[in-house]
């Protein structure tokens, strides 16, 4: 809402805003929010928090820039930006801030714990001011805030006592509390130090982690729990064998797909753990005696079951994918893909080295064009509905699975694509299995 506040009073685009007032004058040159500009920028993409980190795609979320998820900046830029604030609004002779605003920016207003205190707090209530957790430690007055935006982090902290400040960035997100303590204690440990100050304990746990355990399970007890989990929301839970006991486990929740290793708390109570979380979860299993649910950080997963029989089914081991269309259609494994055909419809897929944006941009398809995402199957598509000047429809479906572009089109030669979605698109995406 403030970023529309600030739209409507300026007439001017957030991002243009931000960098004509703020990011221009400080002379942060190398921090933006406009995609146009990142583009131009050797921008890090971040990395998806899995049991070994990977590298994520460039992630721009124009709806979040006000809440400042979709700020790439460095920790040169957020330097100056940090040394106008502490300056009263002023930096090199440009000002962006009266001294008066930032008191009143800074002013305590909310009672709040920022960090318990069996986590490494103080016990002493910390306060949320307009942006900003104000607080003491150990005497002195801090003011600061952080982000992460599941691929990356950031934090920028000032001691106001002995007037230096320190920014932290850092390439994936970790809100898990006993991780998350650790940048707190870094960058607290970085400032005292730069004042010739002891160091302090704030930020480090008085207690142990309670999800460590002990238990092993037995290797043969864990074979039955292998398969593939859905929500009625989509989102996708694949455990497979592999990790530190016995099962491995891949969740698709977005663009963001993250894997965990399954640490086993007794035979059906486990913690998914990745460097990011530790996630608790629980195997459900029916009146038979057969595991049919994984309840998972608040969701539901069913097994999902196989594919319906009335489809043919087809299975390329070179490309590691399989799914099933129904019986009238005929089908042809091309290099790198197939090629599907019914009469006016053609079904077509492929693994390209191009993102959905670079994929729209080569094609000179803009994303005002009914591009739109959604999860299918635990798969999350990013899908483009084009139709050309001889009446030809499609529809374009791009997919990141495990680092691995795919496209799906489906074409109409007579311009109409409802029967070929609800009879061929639909049981195609419902039995779709990529590696």
């Amino acid at each position: 809402m403030l970023g529309l506040i600030i739209q409507e009073i300026s007439g001017q685009q957030y991002e243009h805003y931000i960098a004509d007032h703020i990011l221009g004058p400080l002379g942060m040159s190398r921090s933006s929010t406009d995609r146009a500009v990142l583009e131009t920028l050797p921008v890090l993409t971040g990395h998806h928090a899995g049991i070994e980190p990977r590298p994520a795609q460039f992630i721009h979320v124009q709806g979040a820039l006000p809440a400042g998820s979709g700020l790439y900046s460095t920790v040169n830029d957020l330097g100056r930006y940090l040394m106008a604030l502490m300056n009263g609004g002023e930096f090199e002779g440009q000002r962006v801030l009266q001294a008066a605003s930032i008191e009143q920016m800074w002013a305590p207003a909310i009672p709040l714990v920022i960090i318990p205190h069996d986590l490494g707090g103080t016990g002493k209530p910390a306060h949320y001011a307009m942006g900003y957790f104000v607080f003491d430690i150990d005497g002195y007055n801090y003011v600061g805030h952080g982000g992460e935006f599941s691929t990356m982090s950031s934090f920028a902290l000032i001691d106001r006592e002995n007037d230096v400040a320190i920014a932290l960035l850092y390439n994936t997100g970790s809100l898990y509390p006993y991780t998350n303590q650790k940048h707190y204690y870094a960058m607290i440990a970085g400032l005292r130090l730069a004042s010739d100050l002891p160091p302090s304990e704030f930020g480090i746990p008085r207690q142990s982690d309670p999800t460590i355990n002990d238990f092993v399970p037995p290797r043969d007890s864990v074979a039955p729990l292998i398969g593939a989990y859905i929500t009625a929301s989509g989102k996708r839970l694949d455990i497979e064998a592999g990790g530190s006991e016995g099962l491995h486990a891949f969740l698709t929740d977005g663009i963001y797909p993250v894997d965990f290793d399954v640490d086993f708390v007794n035979s059906t109570n486990v913690i998914m753990r990745n460097i990011k979380d530790a996630k608790n979860g629980t195997f459900v299993t029916d009146r038979s005696g057969n595991i049919s649910t994984i309840r998972f950080d608040g969701d539901l997963f069913r097994r999902k079951s196989e594919s319906a029989k009335a489809l043919q089914p087809f299975e390329s081991e070179q490309l590691n994918i399989s799914f099933g269309l129904p019986q009238d259609w005929q089908l042809q494994w091309t290099d790198g893909g197939f090629k599907a055909s019914n009469g006016p419809y053609t079904l077509s897929g492929r693994r390209i080295g191009q993102e959905f944006n670079d994929w729209m941009a080569a094609n000179g398809l803009t994303s005002d064009r009914m591009a739109r995402g959604e999860m299918r199957n635990g798969y999350y598509f990013q899908s483009q509905m084009t139709r050309d000047g001889e009446g030809t429809q499609t529809i374009a479906m791009h997919s990141n699975h495990r680092g691995e572009n795919y496209l799906f089109e489906l074409t109409s030669a007579d311009g109409e694509l409802t029967y070929a979605i609800i009879s061929t698109l639909n049981p195609f995406l419902d039995s779709l299995q990529l590696p």
